[in-house]
């Protein structure tokens, strides 16, 4: 299980969102994703998906999941439907199989960062506070060759006195072949929200550059304003980070750095994870559109 510096100690519940994000309204059969959360089928997901959540290091219970049937025919897996979710499964006549969601989540400054200085919090010194977290598991059709579960965590560097606001964005998952598929690639990626969002300014970013070759253990770490965060991450062969000259934009790539029919098999899996950091103005809100994607065979 990965444990993150700077999580709670209490345990979260799974998708717990603060109040910058506004409520989803459920789709309707014929706009978007169906809920079979009640389905036999439902329900097996929803033991998979909690086992695969706290698998990832999140706590969680089927009896908090729900489950729909997206509009391509594959499945999500999580505790409210995401805001802006687009999903897609292209399936290519020589077998392979292009799986990707994106979704939306941020956080906002709620009462102001420098309100800490009126209640003598700032003398204990700025640290990143936990905004919010989730997990979803995509799964692709029922004969899908693949999956790639993901989660994400926000937080906020508090009791400070900067003229700006800095946020950090980790997003971490885990890539599987299914079935007797194989995985060549798989990818995380943020990009700063179209609507919703102050305009960034990159803090920092991990790795900050790319590792091959055999699985190793490593730290990524980040800081801001002198303050570092920091996470575990376990990679294996390729890990290729993208940043963009675009503020909040990264994209994080595990490839096996093969060819078909070679790949990773069951029961091999992968792991992906990156940390950003920004800043905005202060009082600001940072709102990212976060998207997963794998290939597989």
């Amino acid at each position: 299980m990965k444990i993150r510096s700077g999580r709670p100690a209490v345990a979260v519940a799974v998708l717990a969102v603060i109040a910058s994000i506004a409520p989803v309204t459920a789709a309707s059969p014929r706009s978007g994703p169906v809920e079979v959360t009640g389905t036999e089928r439902g329900h097996a997901l929803a033991e998979q998906g909690a086992a695969r959540h706290r698998a990832l290091g999140v706590p969680s219970k089927a009896a908090s999941l729900r489950v729909w049937r997206t509009t391509d025919g594959g499945y999500l897996v999580g505790t409210r439907l995401p805001d802006n979710l687009r999903t897609s499964i292209e399936e290519r006549a020589d077998g392979t199989v292009i799986a990707e969601m994106s979704y939306d989540v941020g956080g906002l400054d709620e009462g102001g960062a420098k309100t800490a200085s009126l209640d003598g919090r700032l003398a204990a010194g700025p640290s990143w506070q936990w905004r919010s977290q989730g997990c979803f598991s995509r799964l692709g059709g029922s004969s899908g060759p693949g999956w790639l579960d993901s989660c994400y965590a926000i937080h906020k560097l508090v009791n400070e006195t900067n003229s700006r606001d800095y946020y950090k964005l980790e997003q971490w998952g885990t890539v599987a072949a299914a079935n007797l598929g194989k995985i060549y690639n798989g990818w995380l990626a943020a990009t700063r929200a179209a609507s919703g969002s102050s305009t960034m300014r990159w803090a920092d970013w991990s790795p900050r550059g790319s590792t091959s070759g055999s699985c190793v253990n490593v730290t990524l770490s980040i800081a801001a304003l002198g303050v570092g965060f920091s996470s575990p991450a376990f990679f294996c062969e390729q890990n290729i980070p993208h940043k963009s000259p675009t503020p909040g934009s990264f994209r994080m790539e595990w490839s096996c750095g093969c060819i078909w029919p070679f790949g990773q098999p069951v029961p091999n899996s992968r792991e992906i994870d990156y940390l950003q950091a920004v800043s905005v103005p202060n009082g600001g809100a940072a709102r990212w559109t976060l998207s997963a994607g794998l290939h597989a065979r």
